[in-house]
């Protein structure tokens, strides 16, 4: 993988650097291309690496960086000055779920240790579902309560809860449950 940081994204970085309430965020998949070192900066330009276990990765995002790989970033970002957060997303809930996501936080914490996090659950909508391949409309047929009048779908909330609290169980083995900035 070739890095290389364009010129574009350190002129929109440096535009918020000195805005007294304004800083920059971004999410990735491919932190690997991210390369710009910001230790100069006034304000640590924030940048969340998403993260799934690599079974979902595989189906729902196949042409992206590996997910091991984008955890061995982590902490290549930090040097070069971000403020790197984990953006768990989608988290997605298959018969197999709570096993594969402590697997992938056993790694997270061996590689990358403690960081803050986000985490989204799976919501996907009827387009999204036609287009994809049948191993993902698999994976998103349980998120199908319409969520609102635009169509998205979500995991019944009634489920979502109950996965939710568990999910936060399972990765409070593993980090200080403060470190969830939001979870929904």
């Amino acid at each position: 993988m070739q890095k290389h940081t364009p010129e574009p994204l350190m002129d929109y970085l440096k535009r918020y650097d000195d805005h007294p309430r304004l800083n920059t965020t971004m999410a990735t998949k491919y932190p690997g291309l991210l390369d710009l070192d910001v230790n100069h900066f006034n304000k640590k330009p924030r940048v969340r690496v998403s993260l799934m276990p690599q079974i979902f990765a595989d189906v729902l995002e196949p042409k992206m960086q590996k997910i091991e790989s984008r955890i061995h970033d982590i902490n290549r970002l930090k040097k070069l000055g971000w403020e790197v957060h984990i953006n768990y997303s989608p988290v997605v809930f298959d018969y197999k779920w709570s096993e594969r996501y402590s697997d992938l936080f056993k790694m997270v914490r061996a590689i990358a240790g403690e960081n803050k996090c986000e985490v989204i659950a799976l919501t996907n909508h009827a387009k999204q579902m036609a287009k994809a391949s049948e191993q993902a409309q698999k994976l998103m047929a349980a998120s199908c309560e319409v969520k609102n009048e635009s169509g998205v779908m979500r995991y019944p909330l009634k489920d979502k809860q109950v996965y939710l609290n568990h999910w936060k169980f399972l990765y409070s083995a593993y980090f200080d449950i403060d470190t969830i900035r939001y979870i929904f």
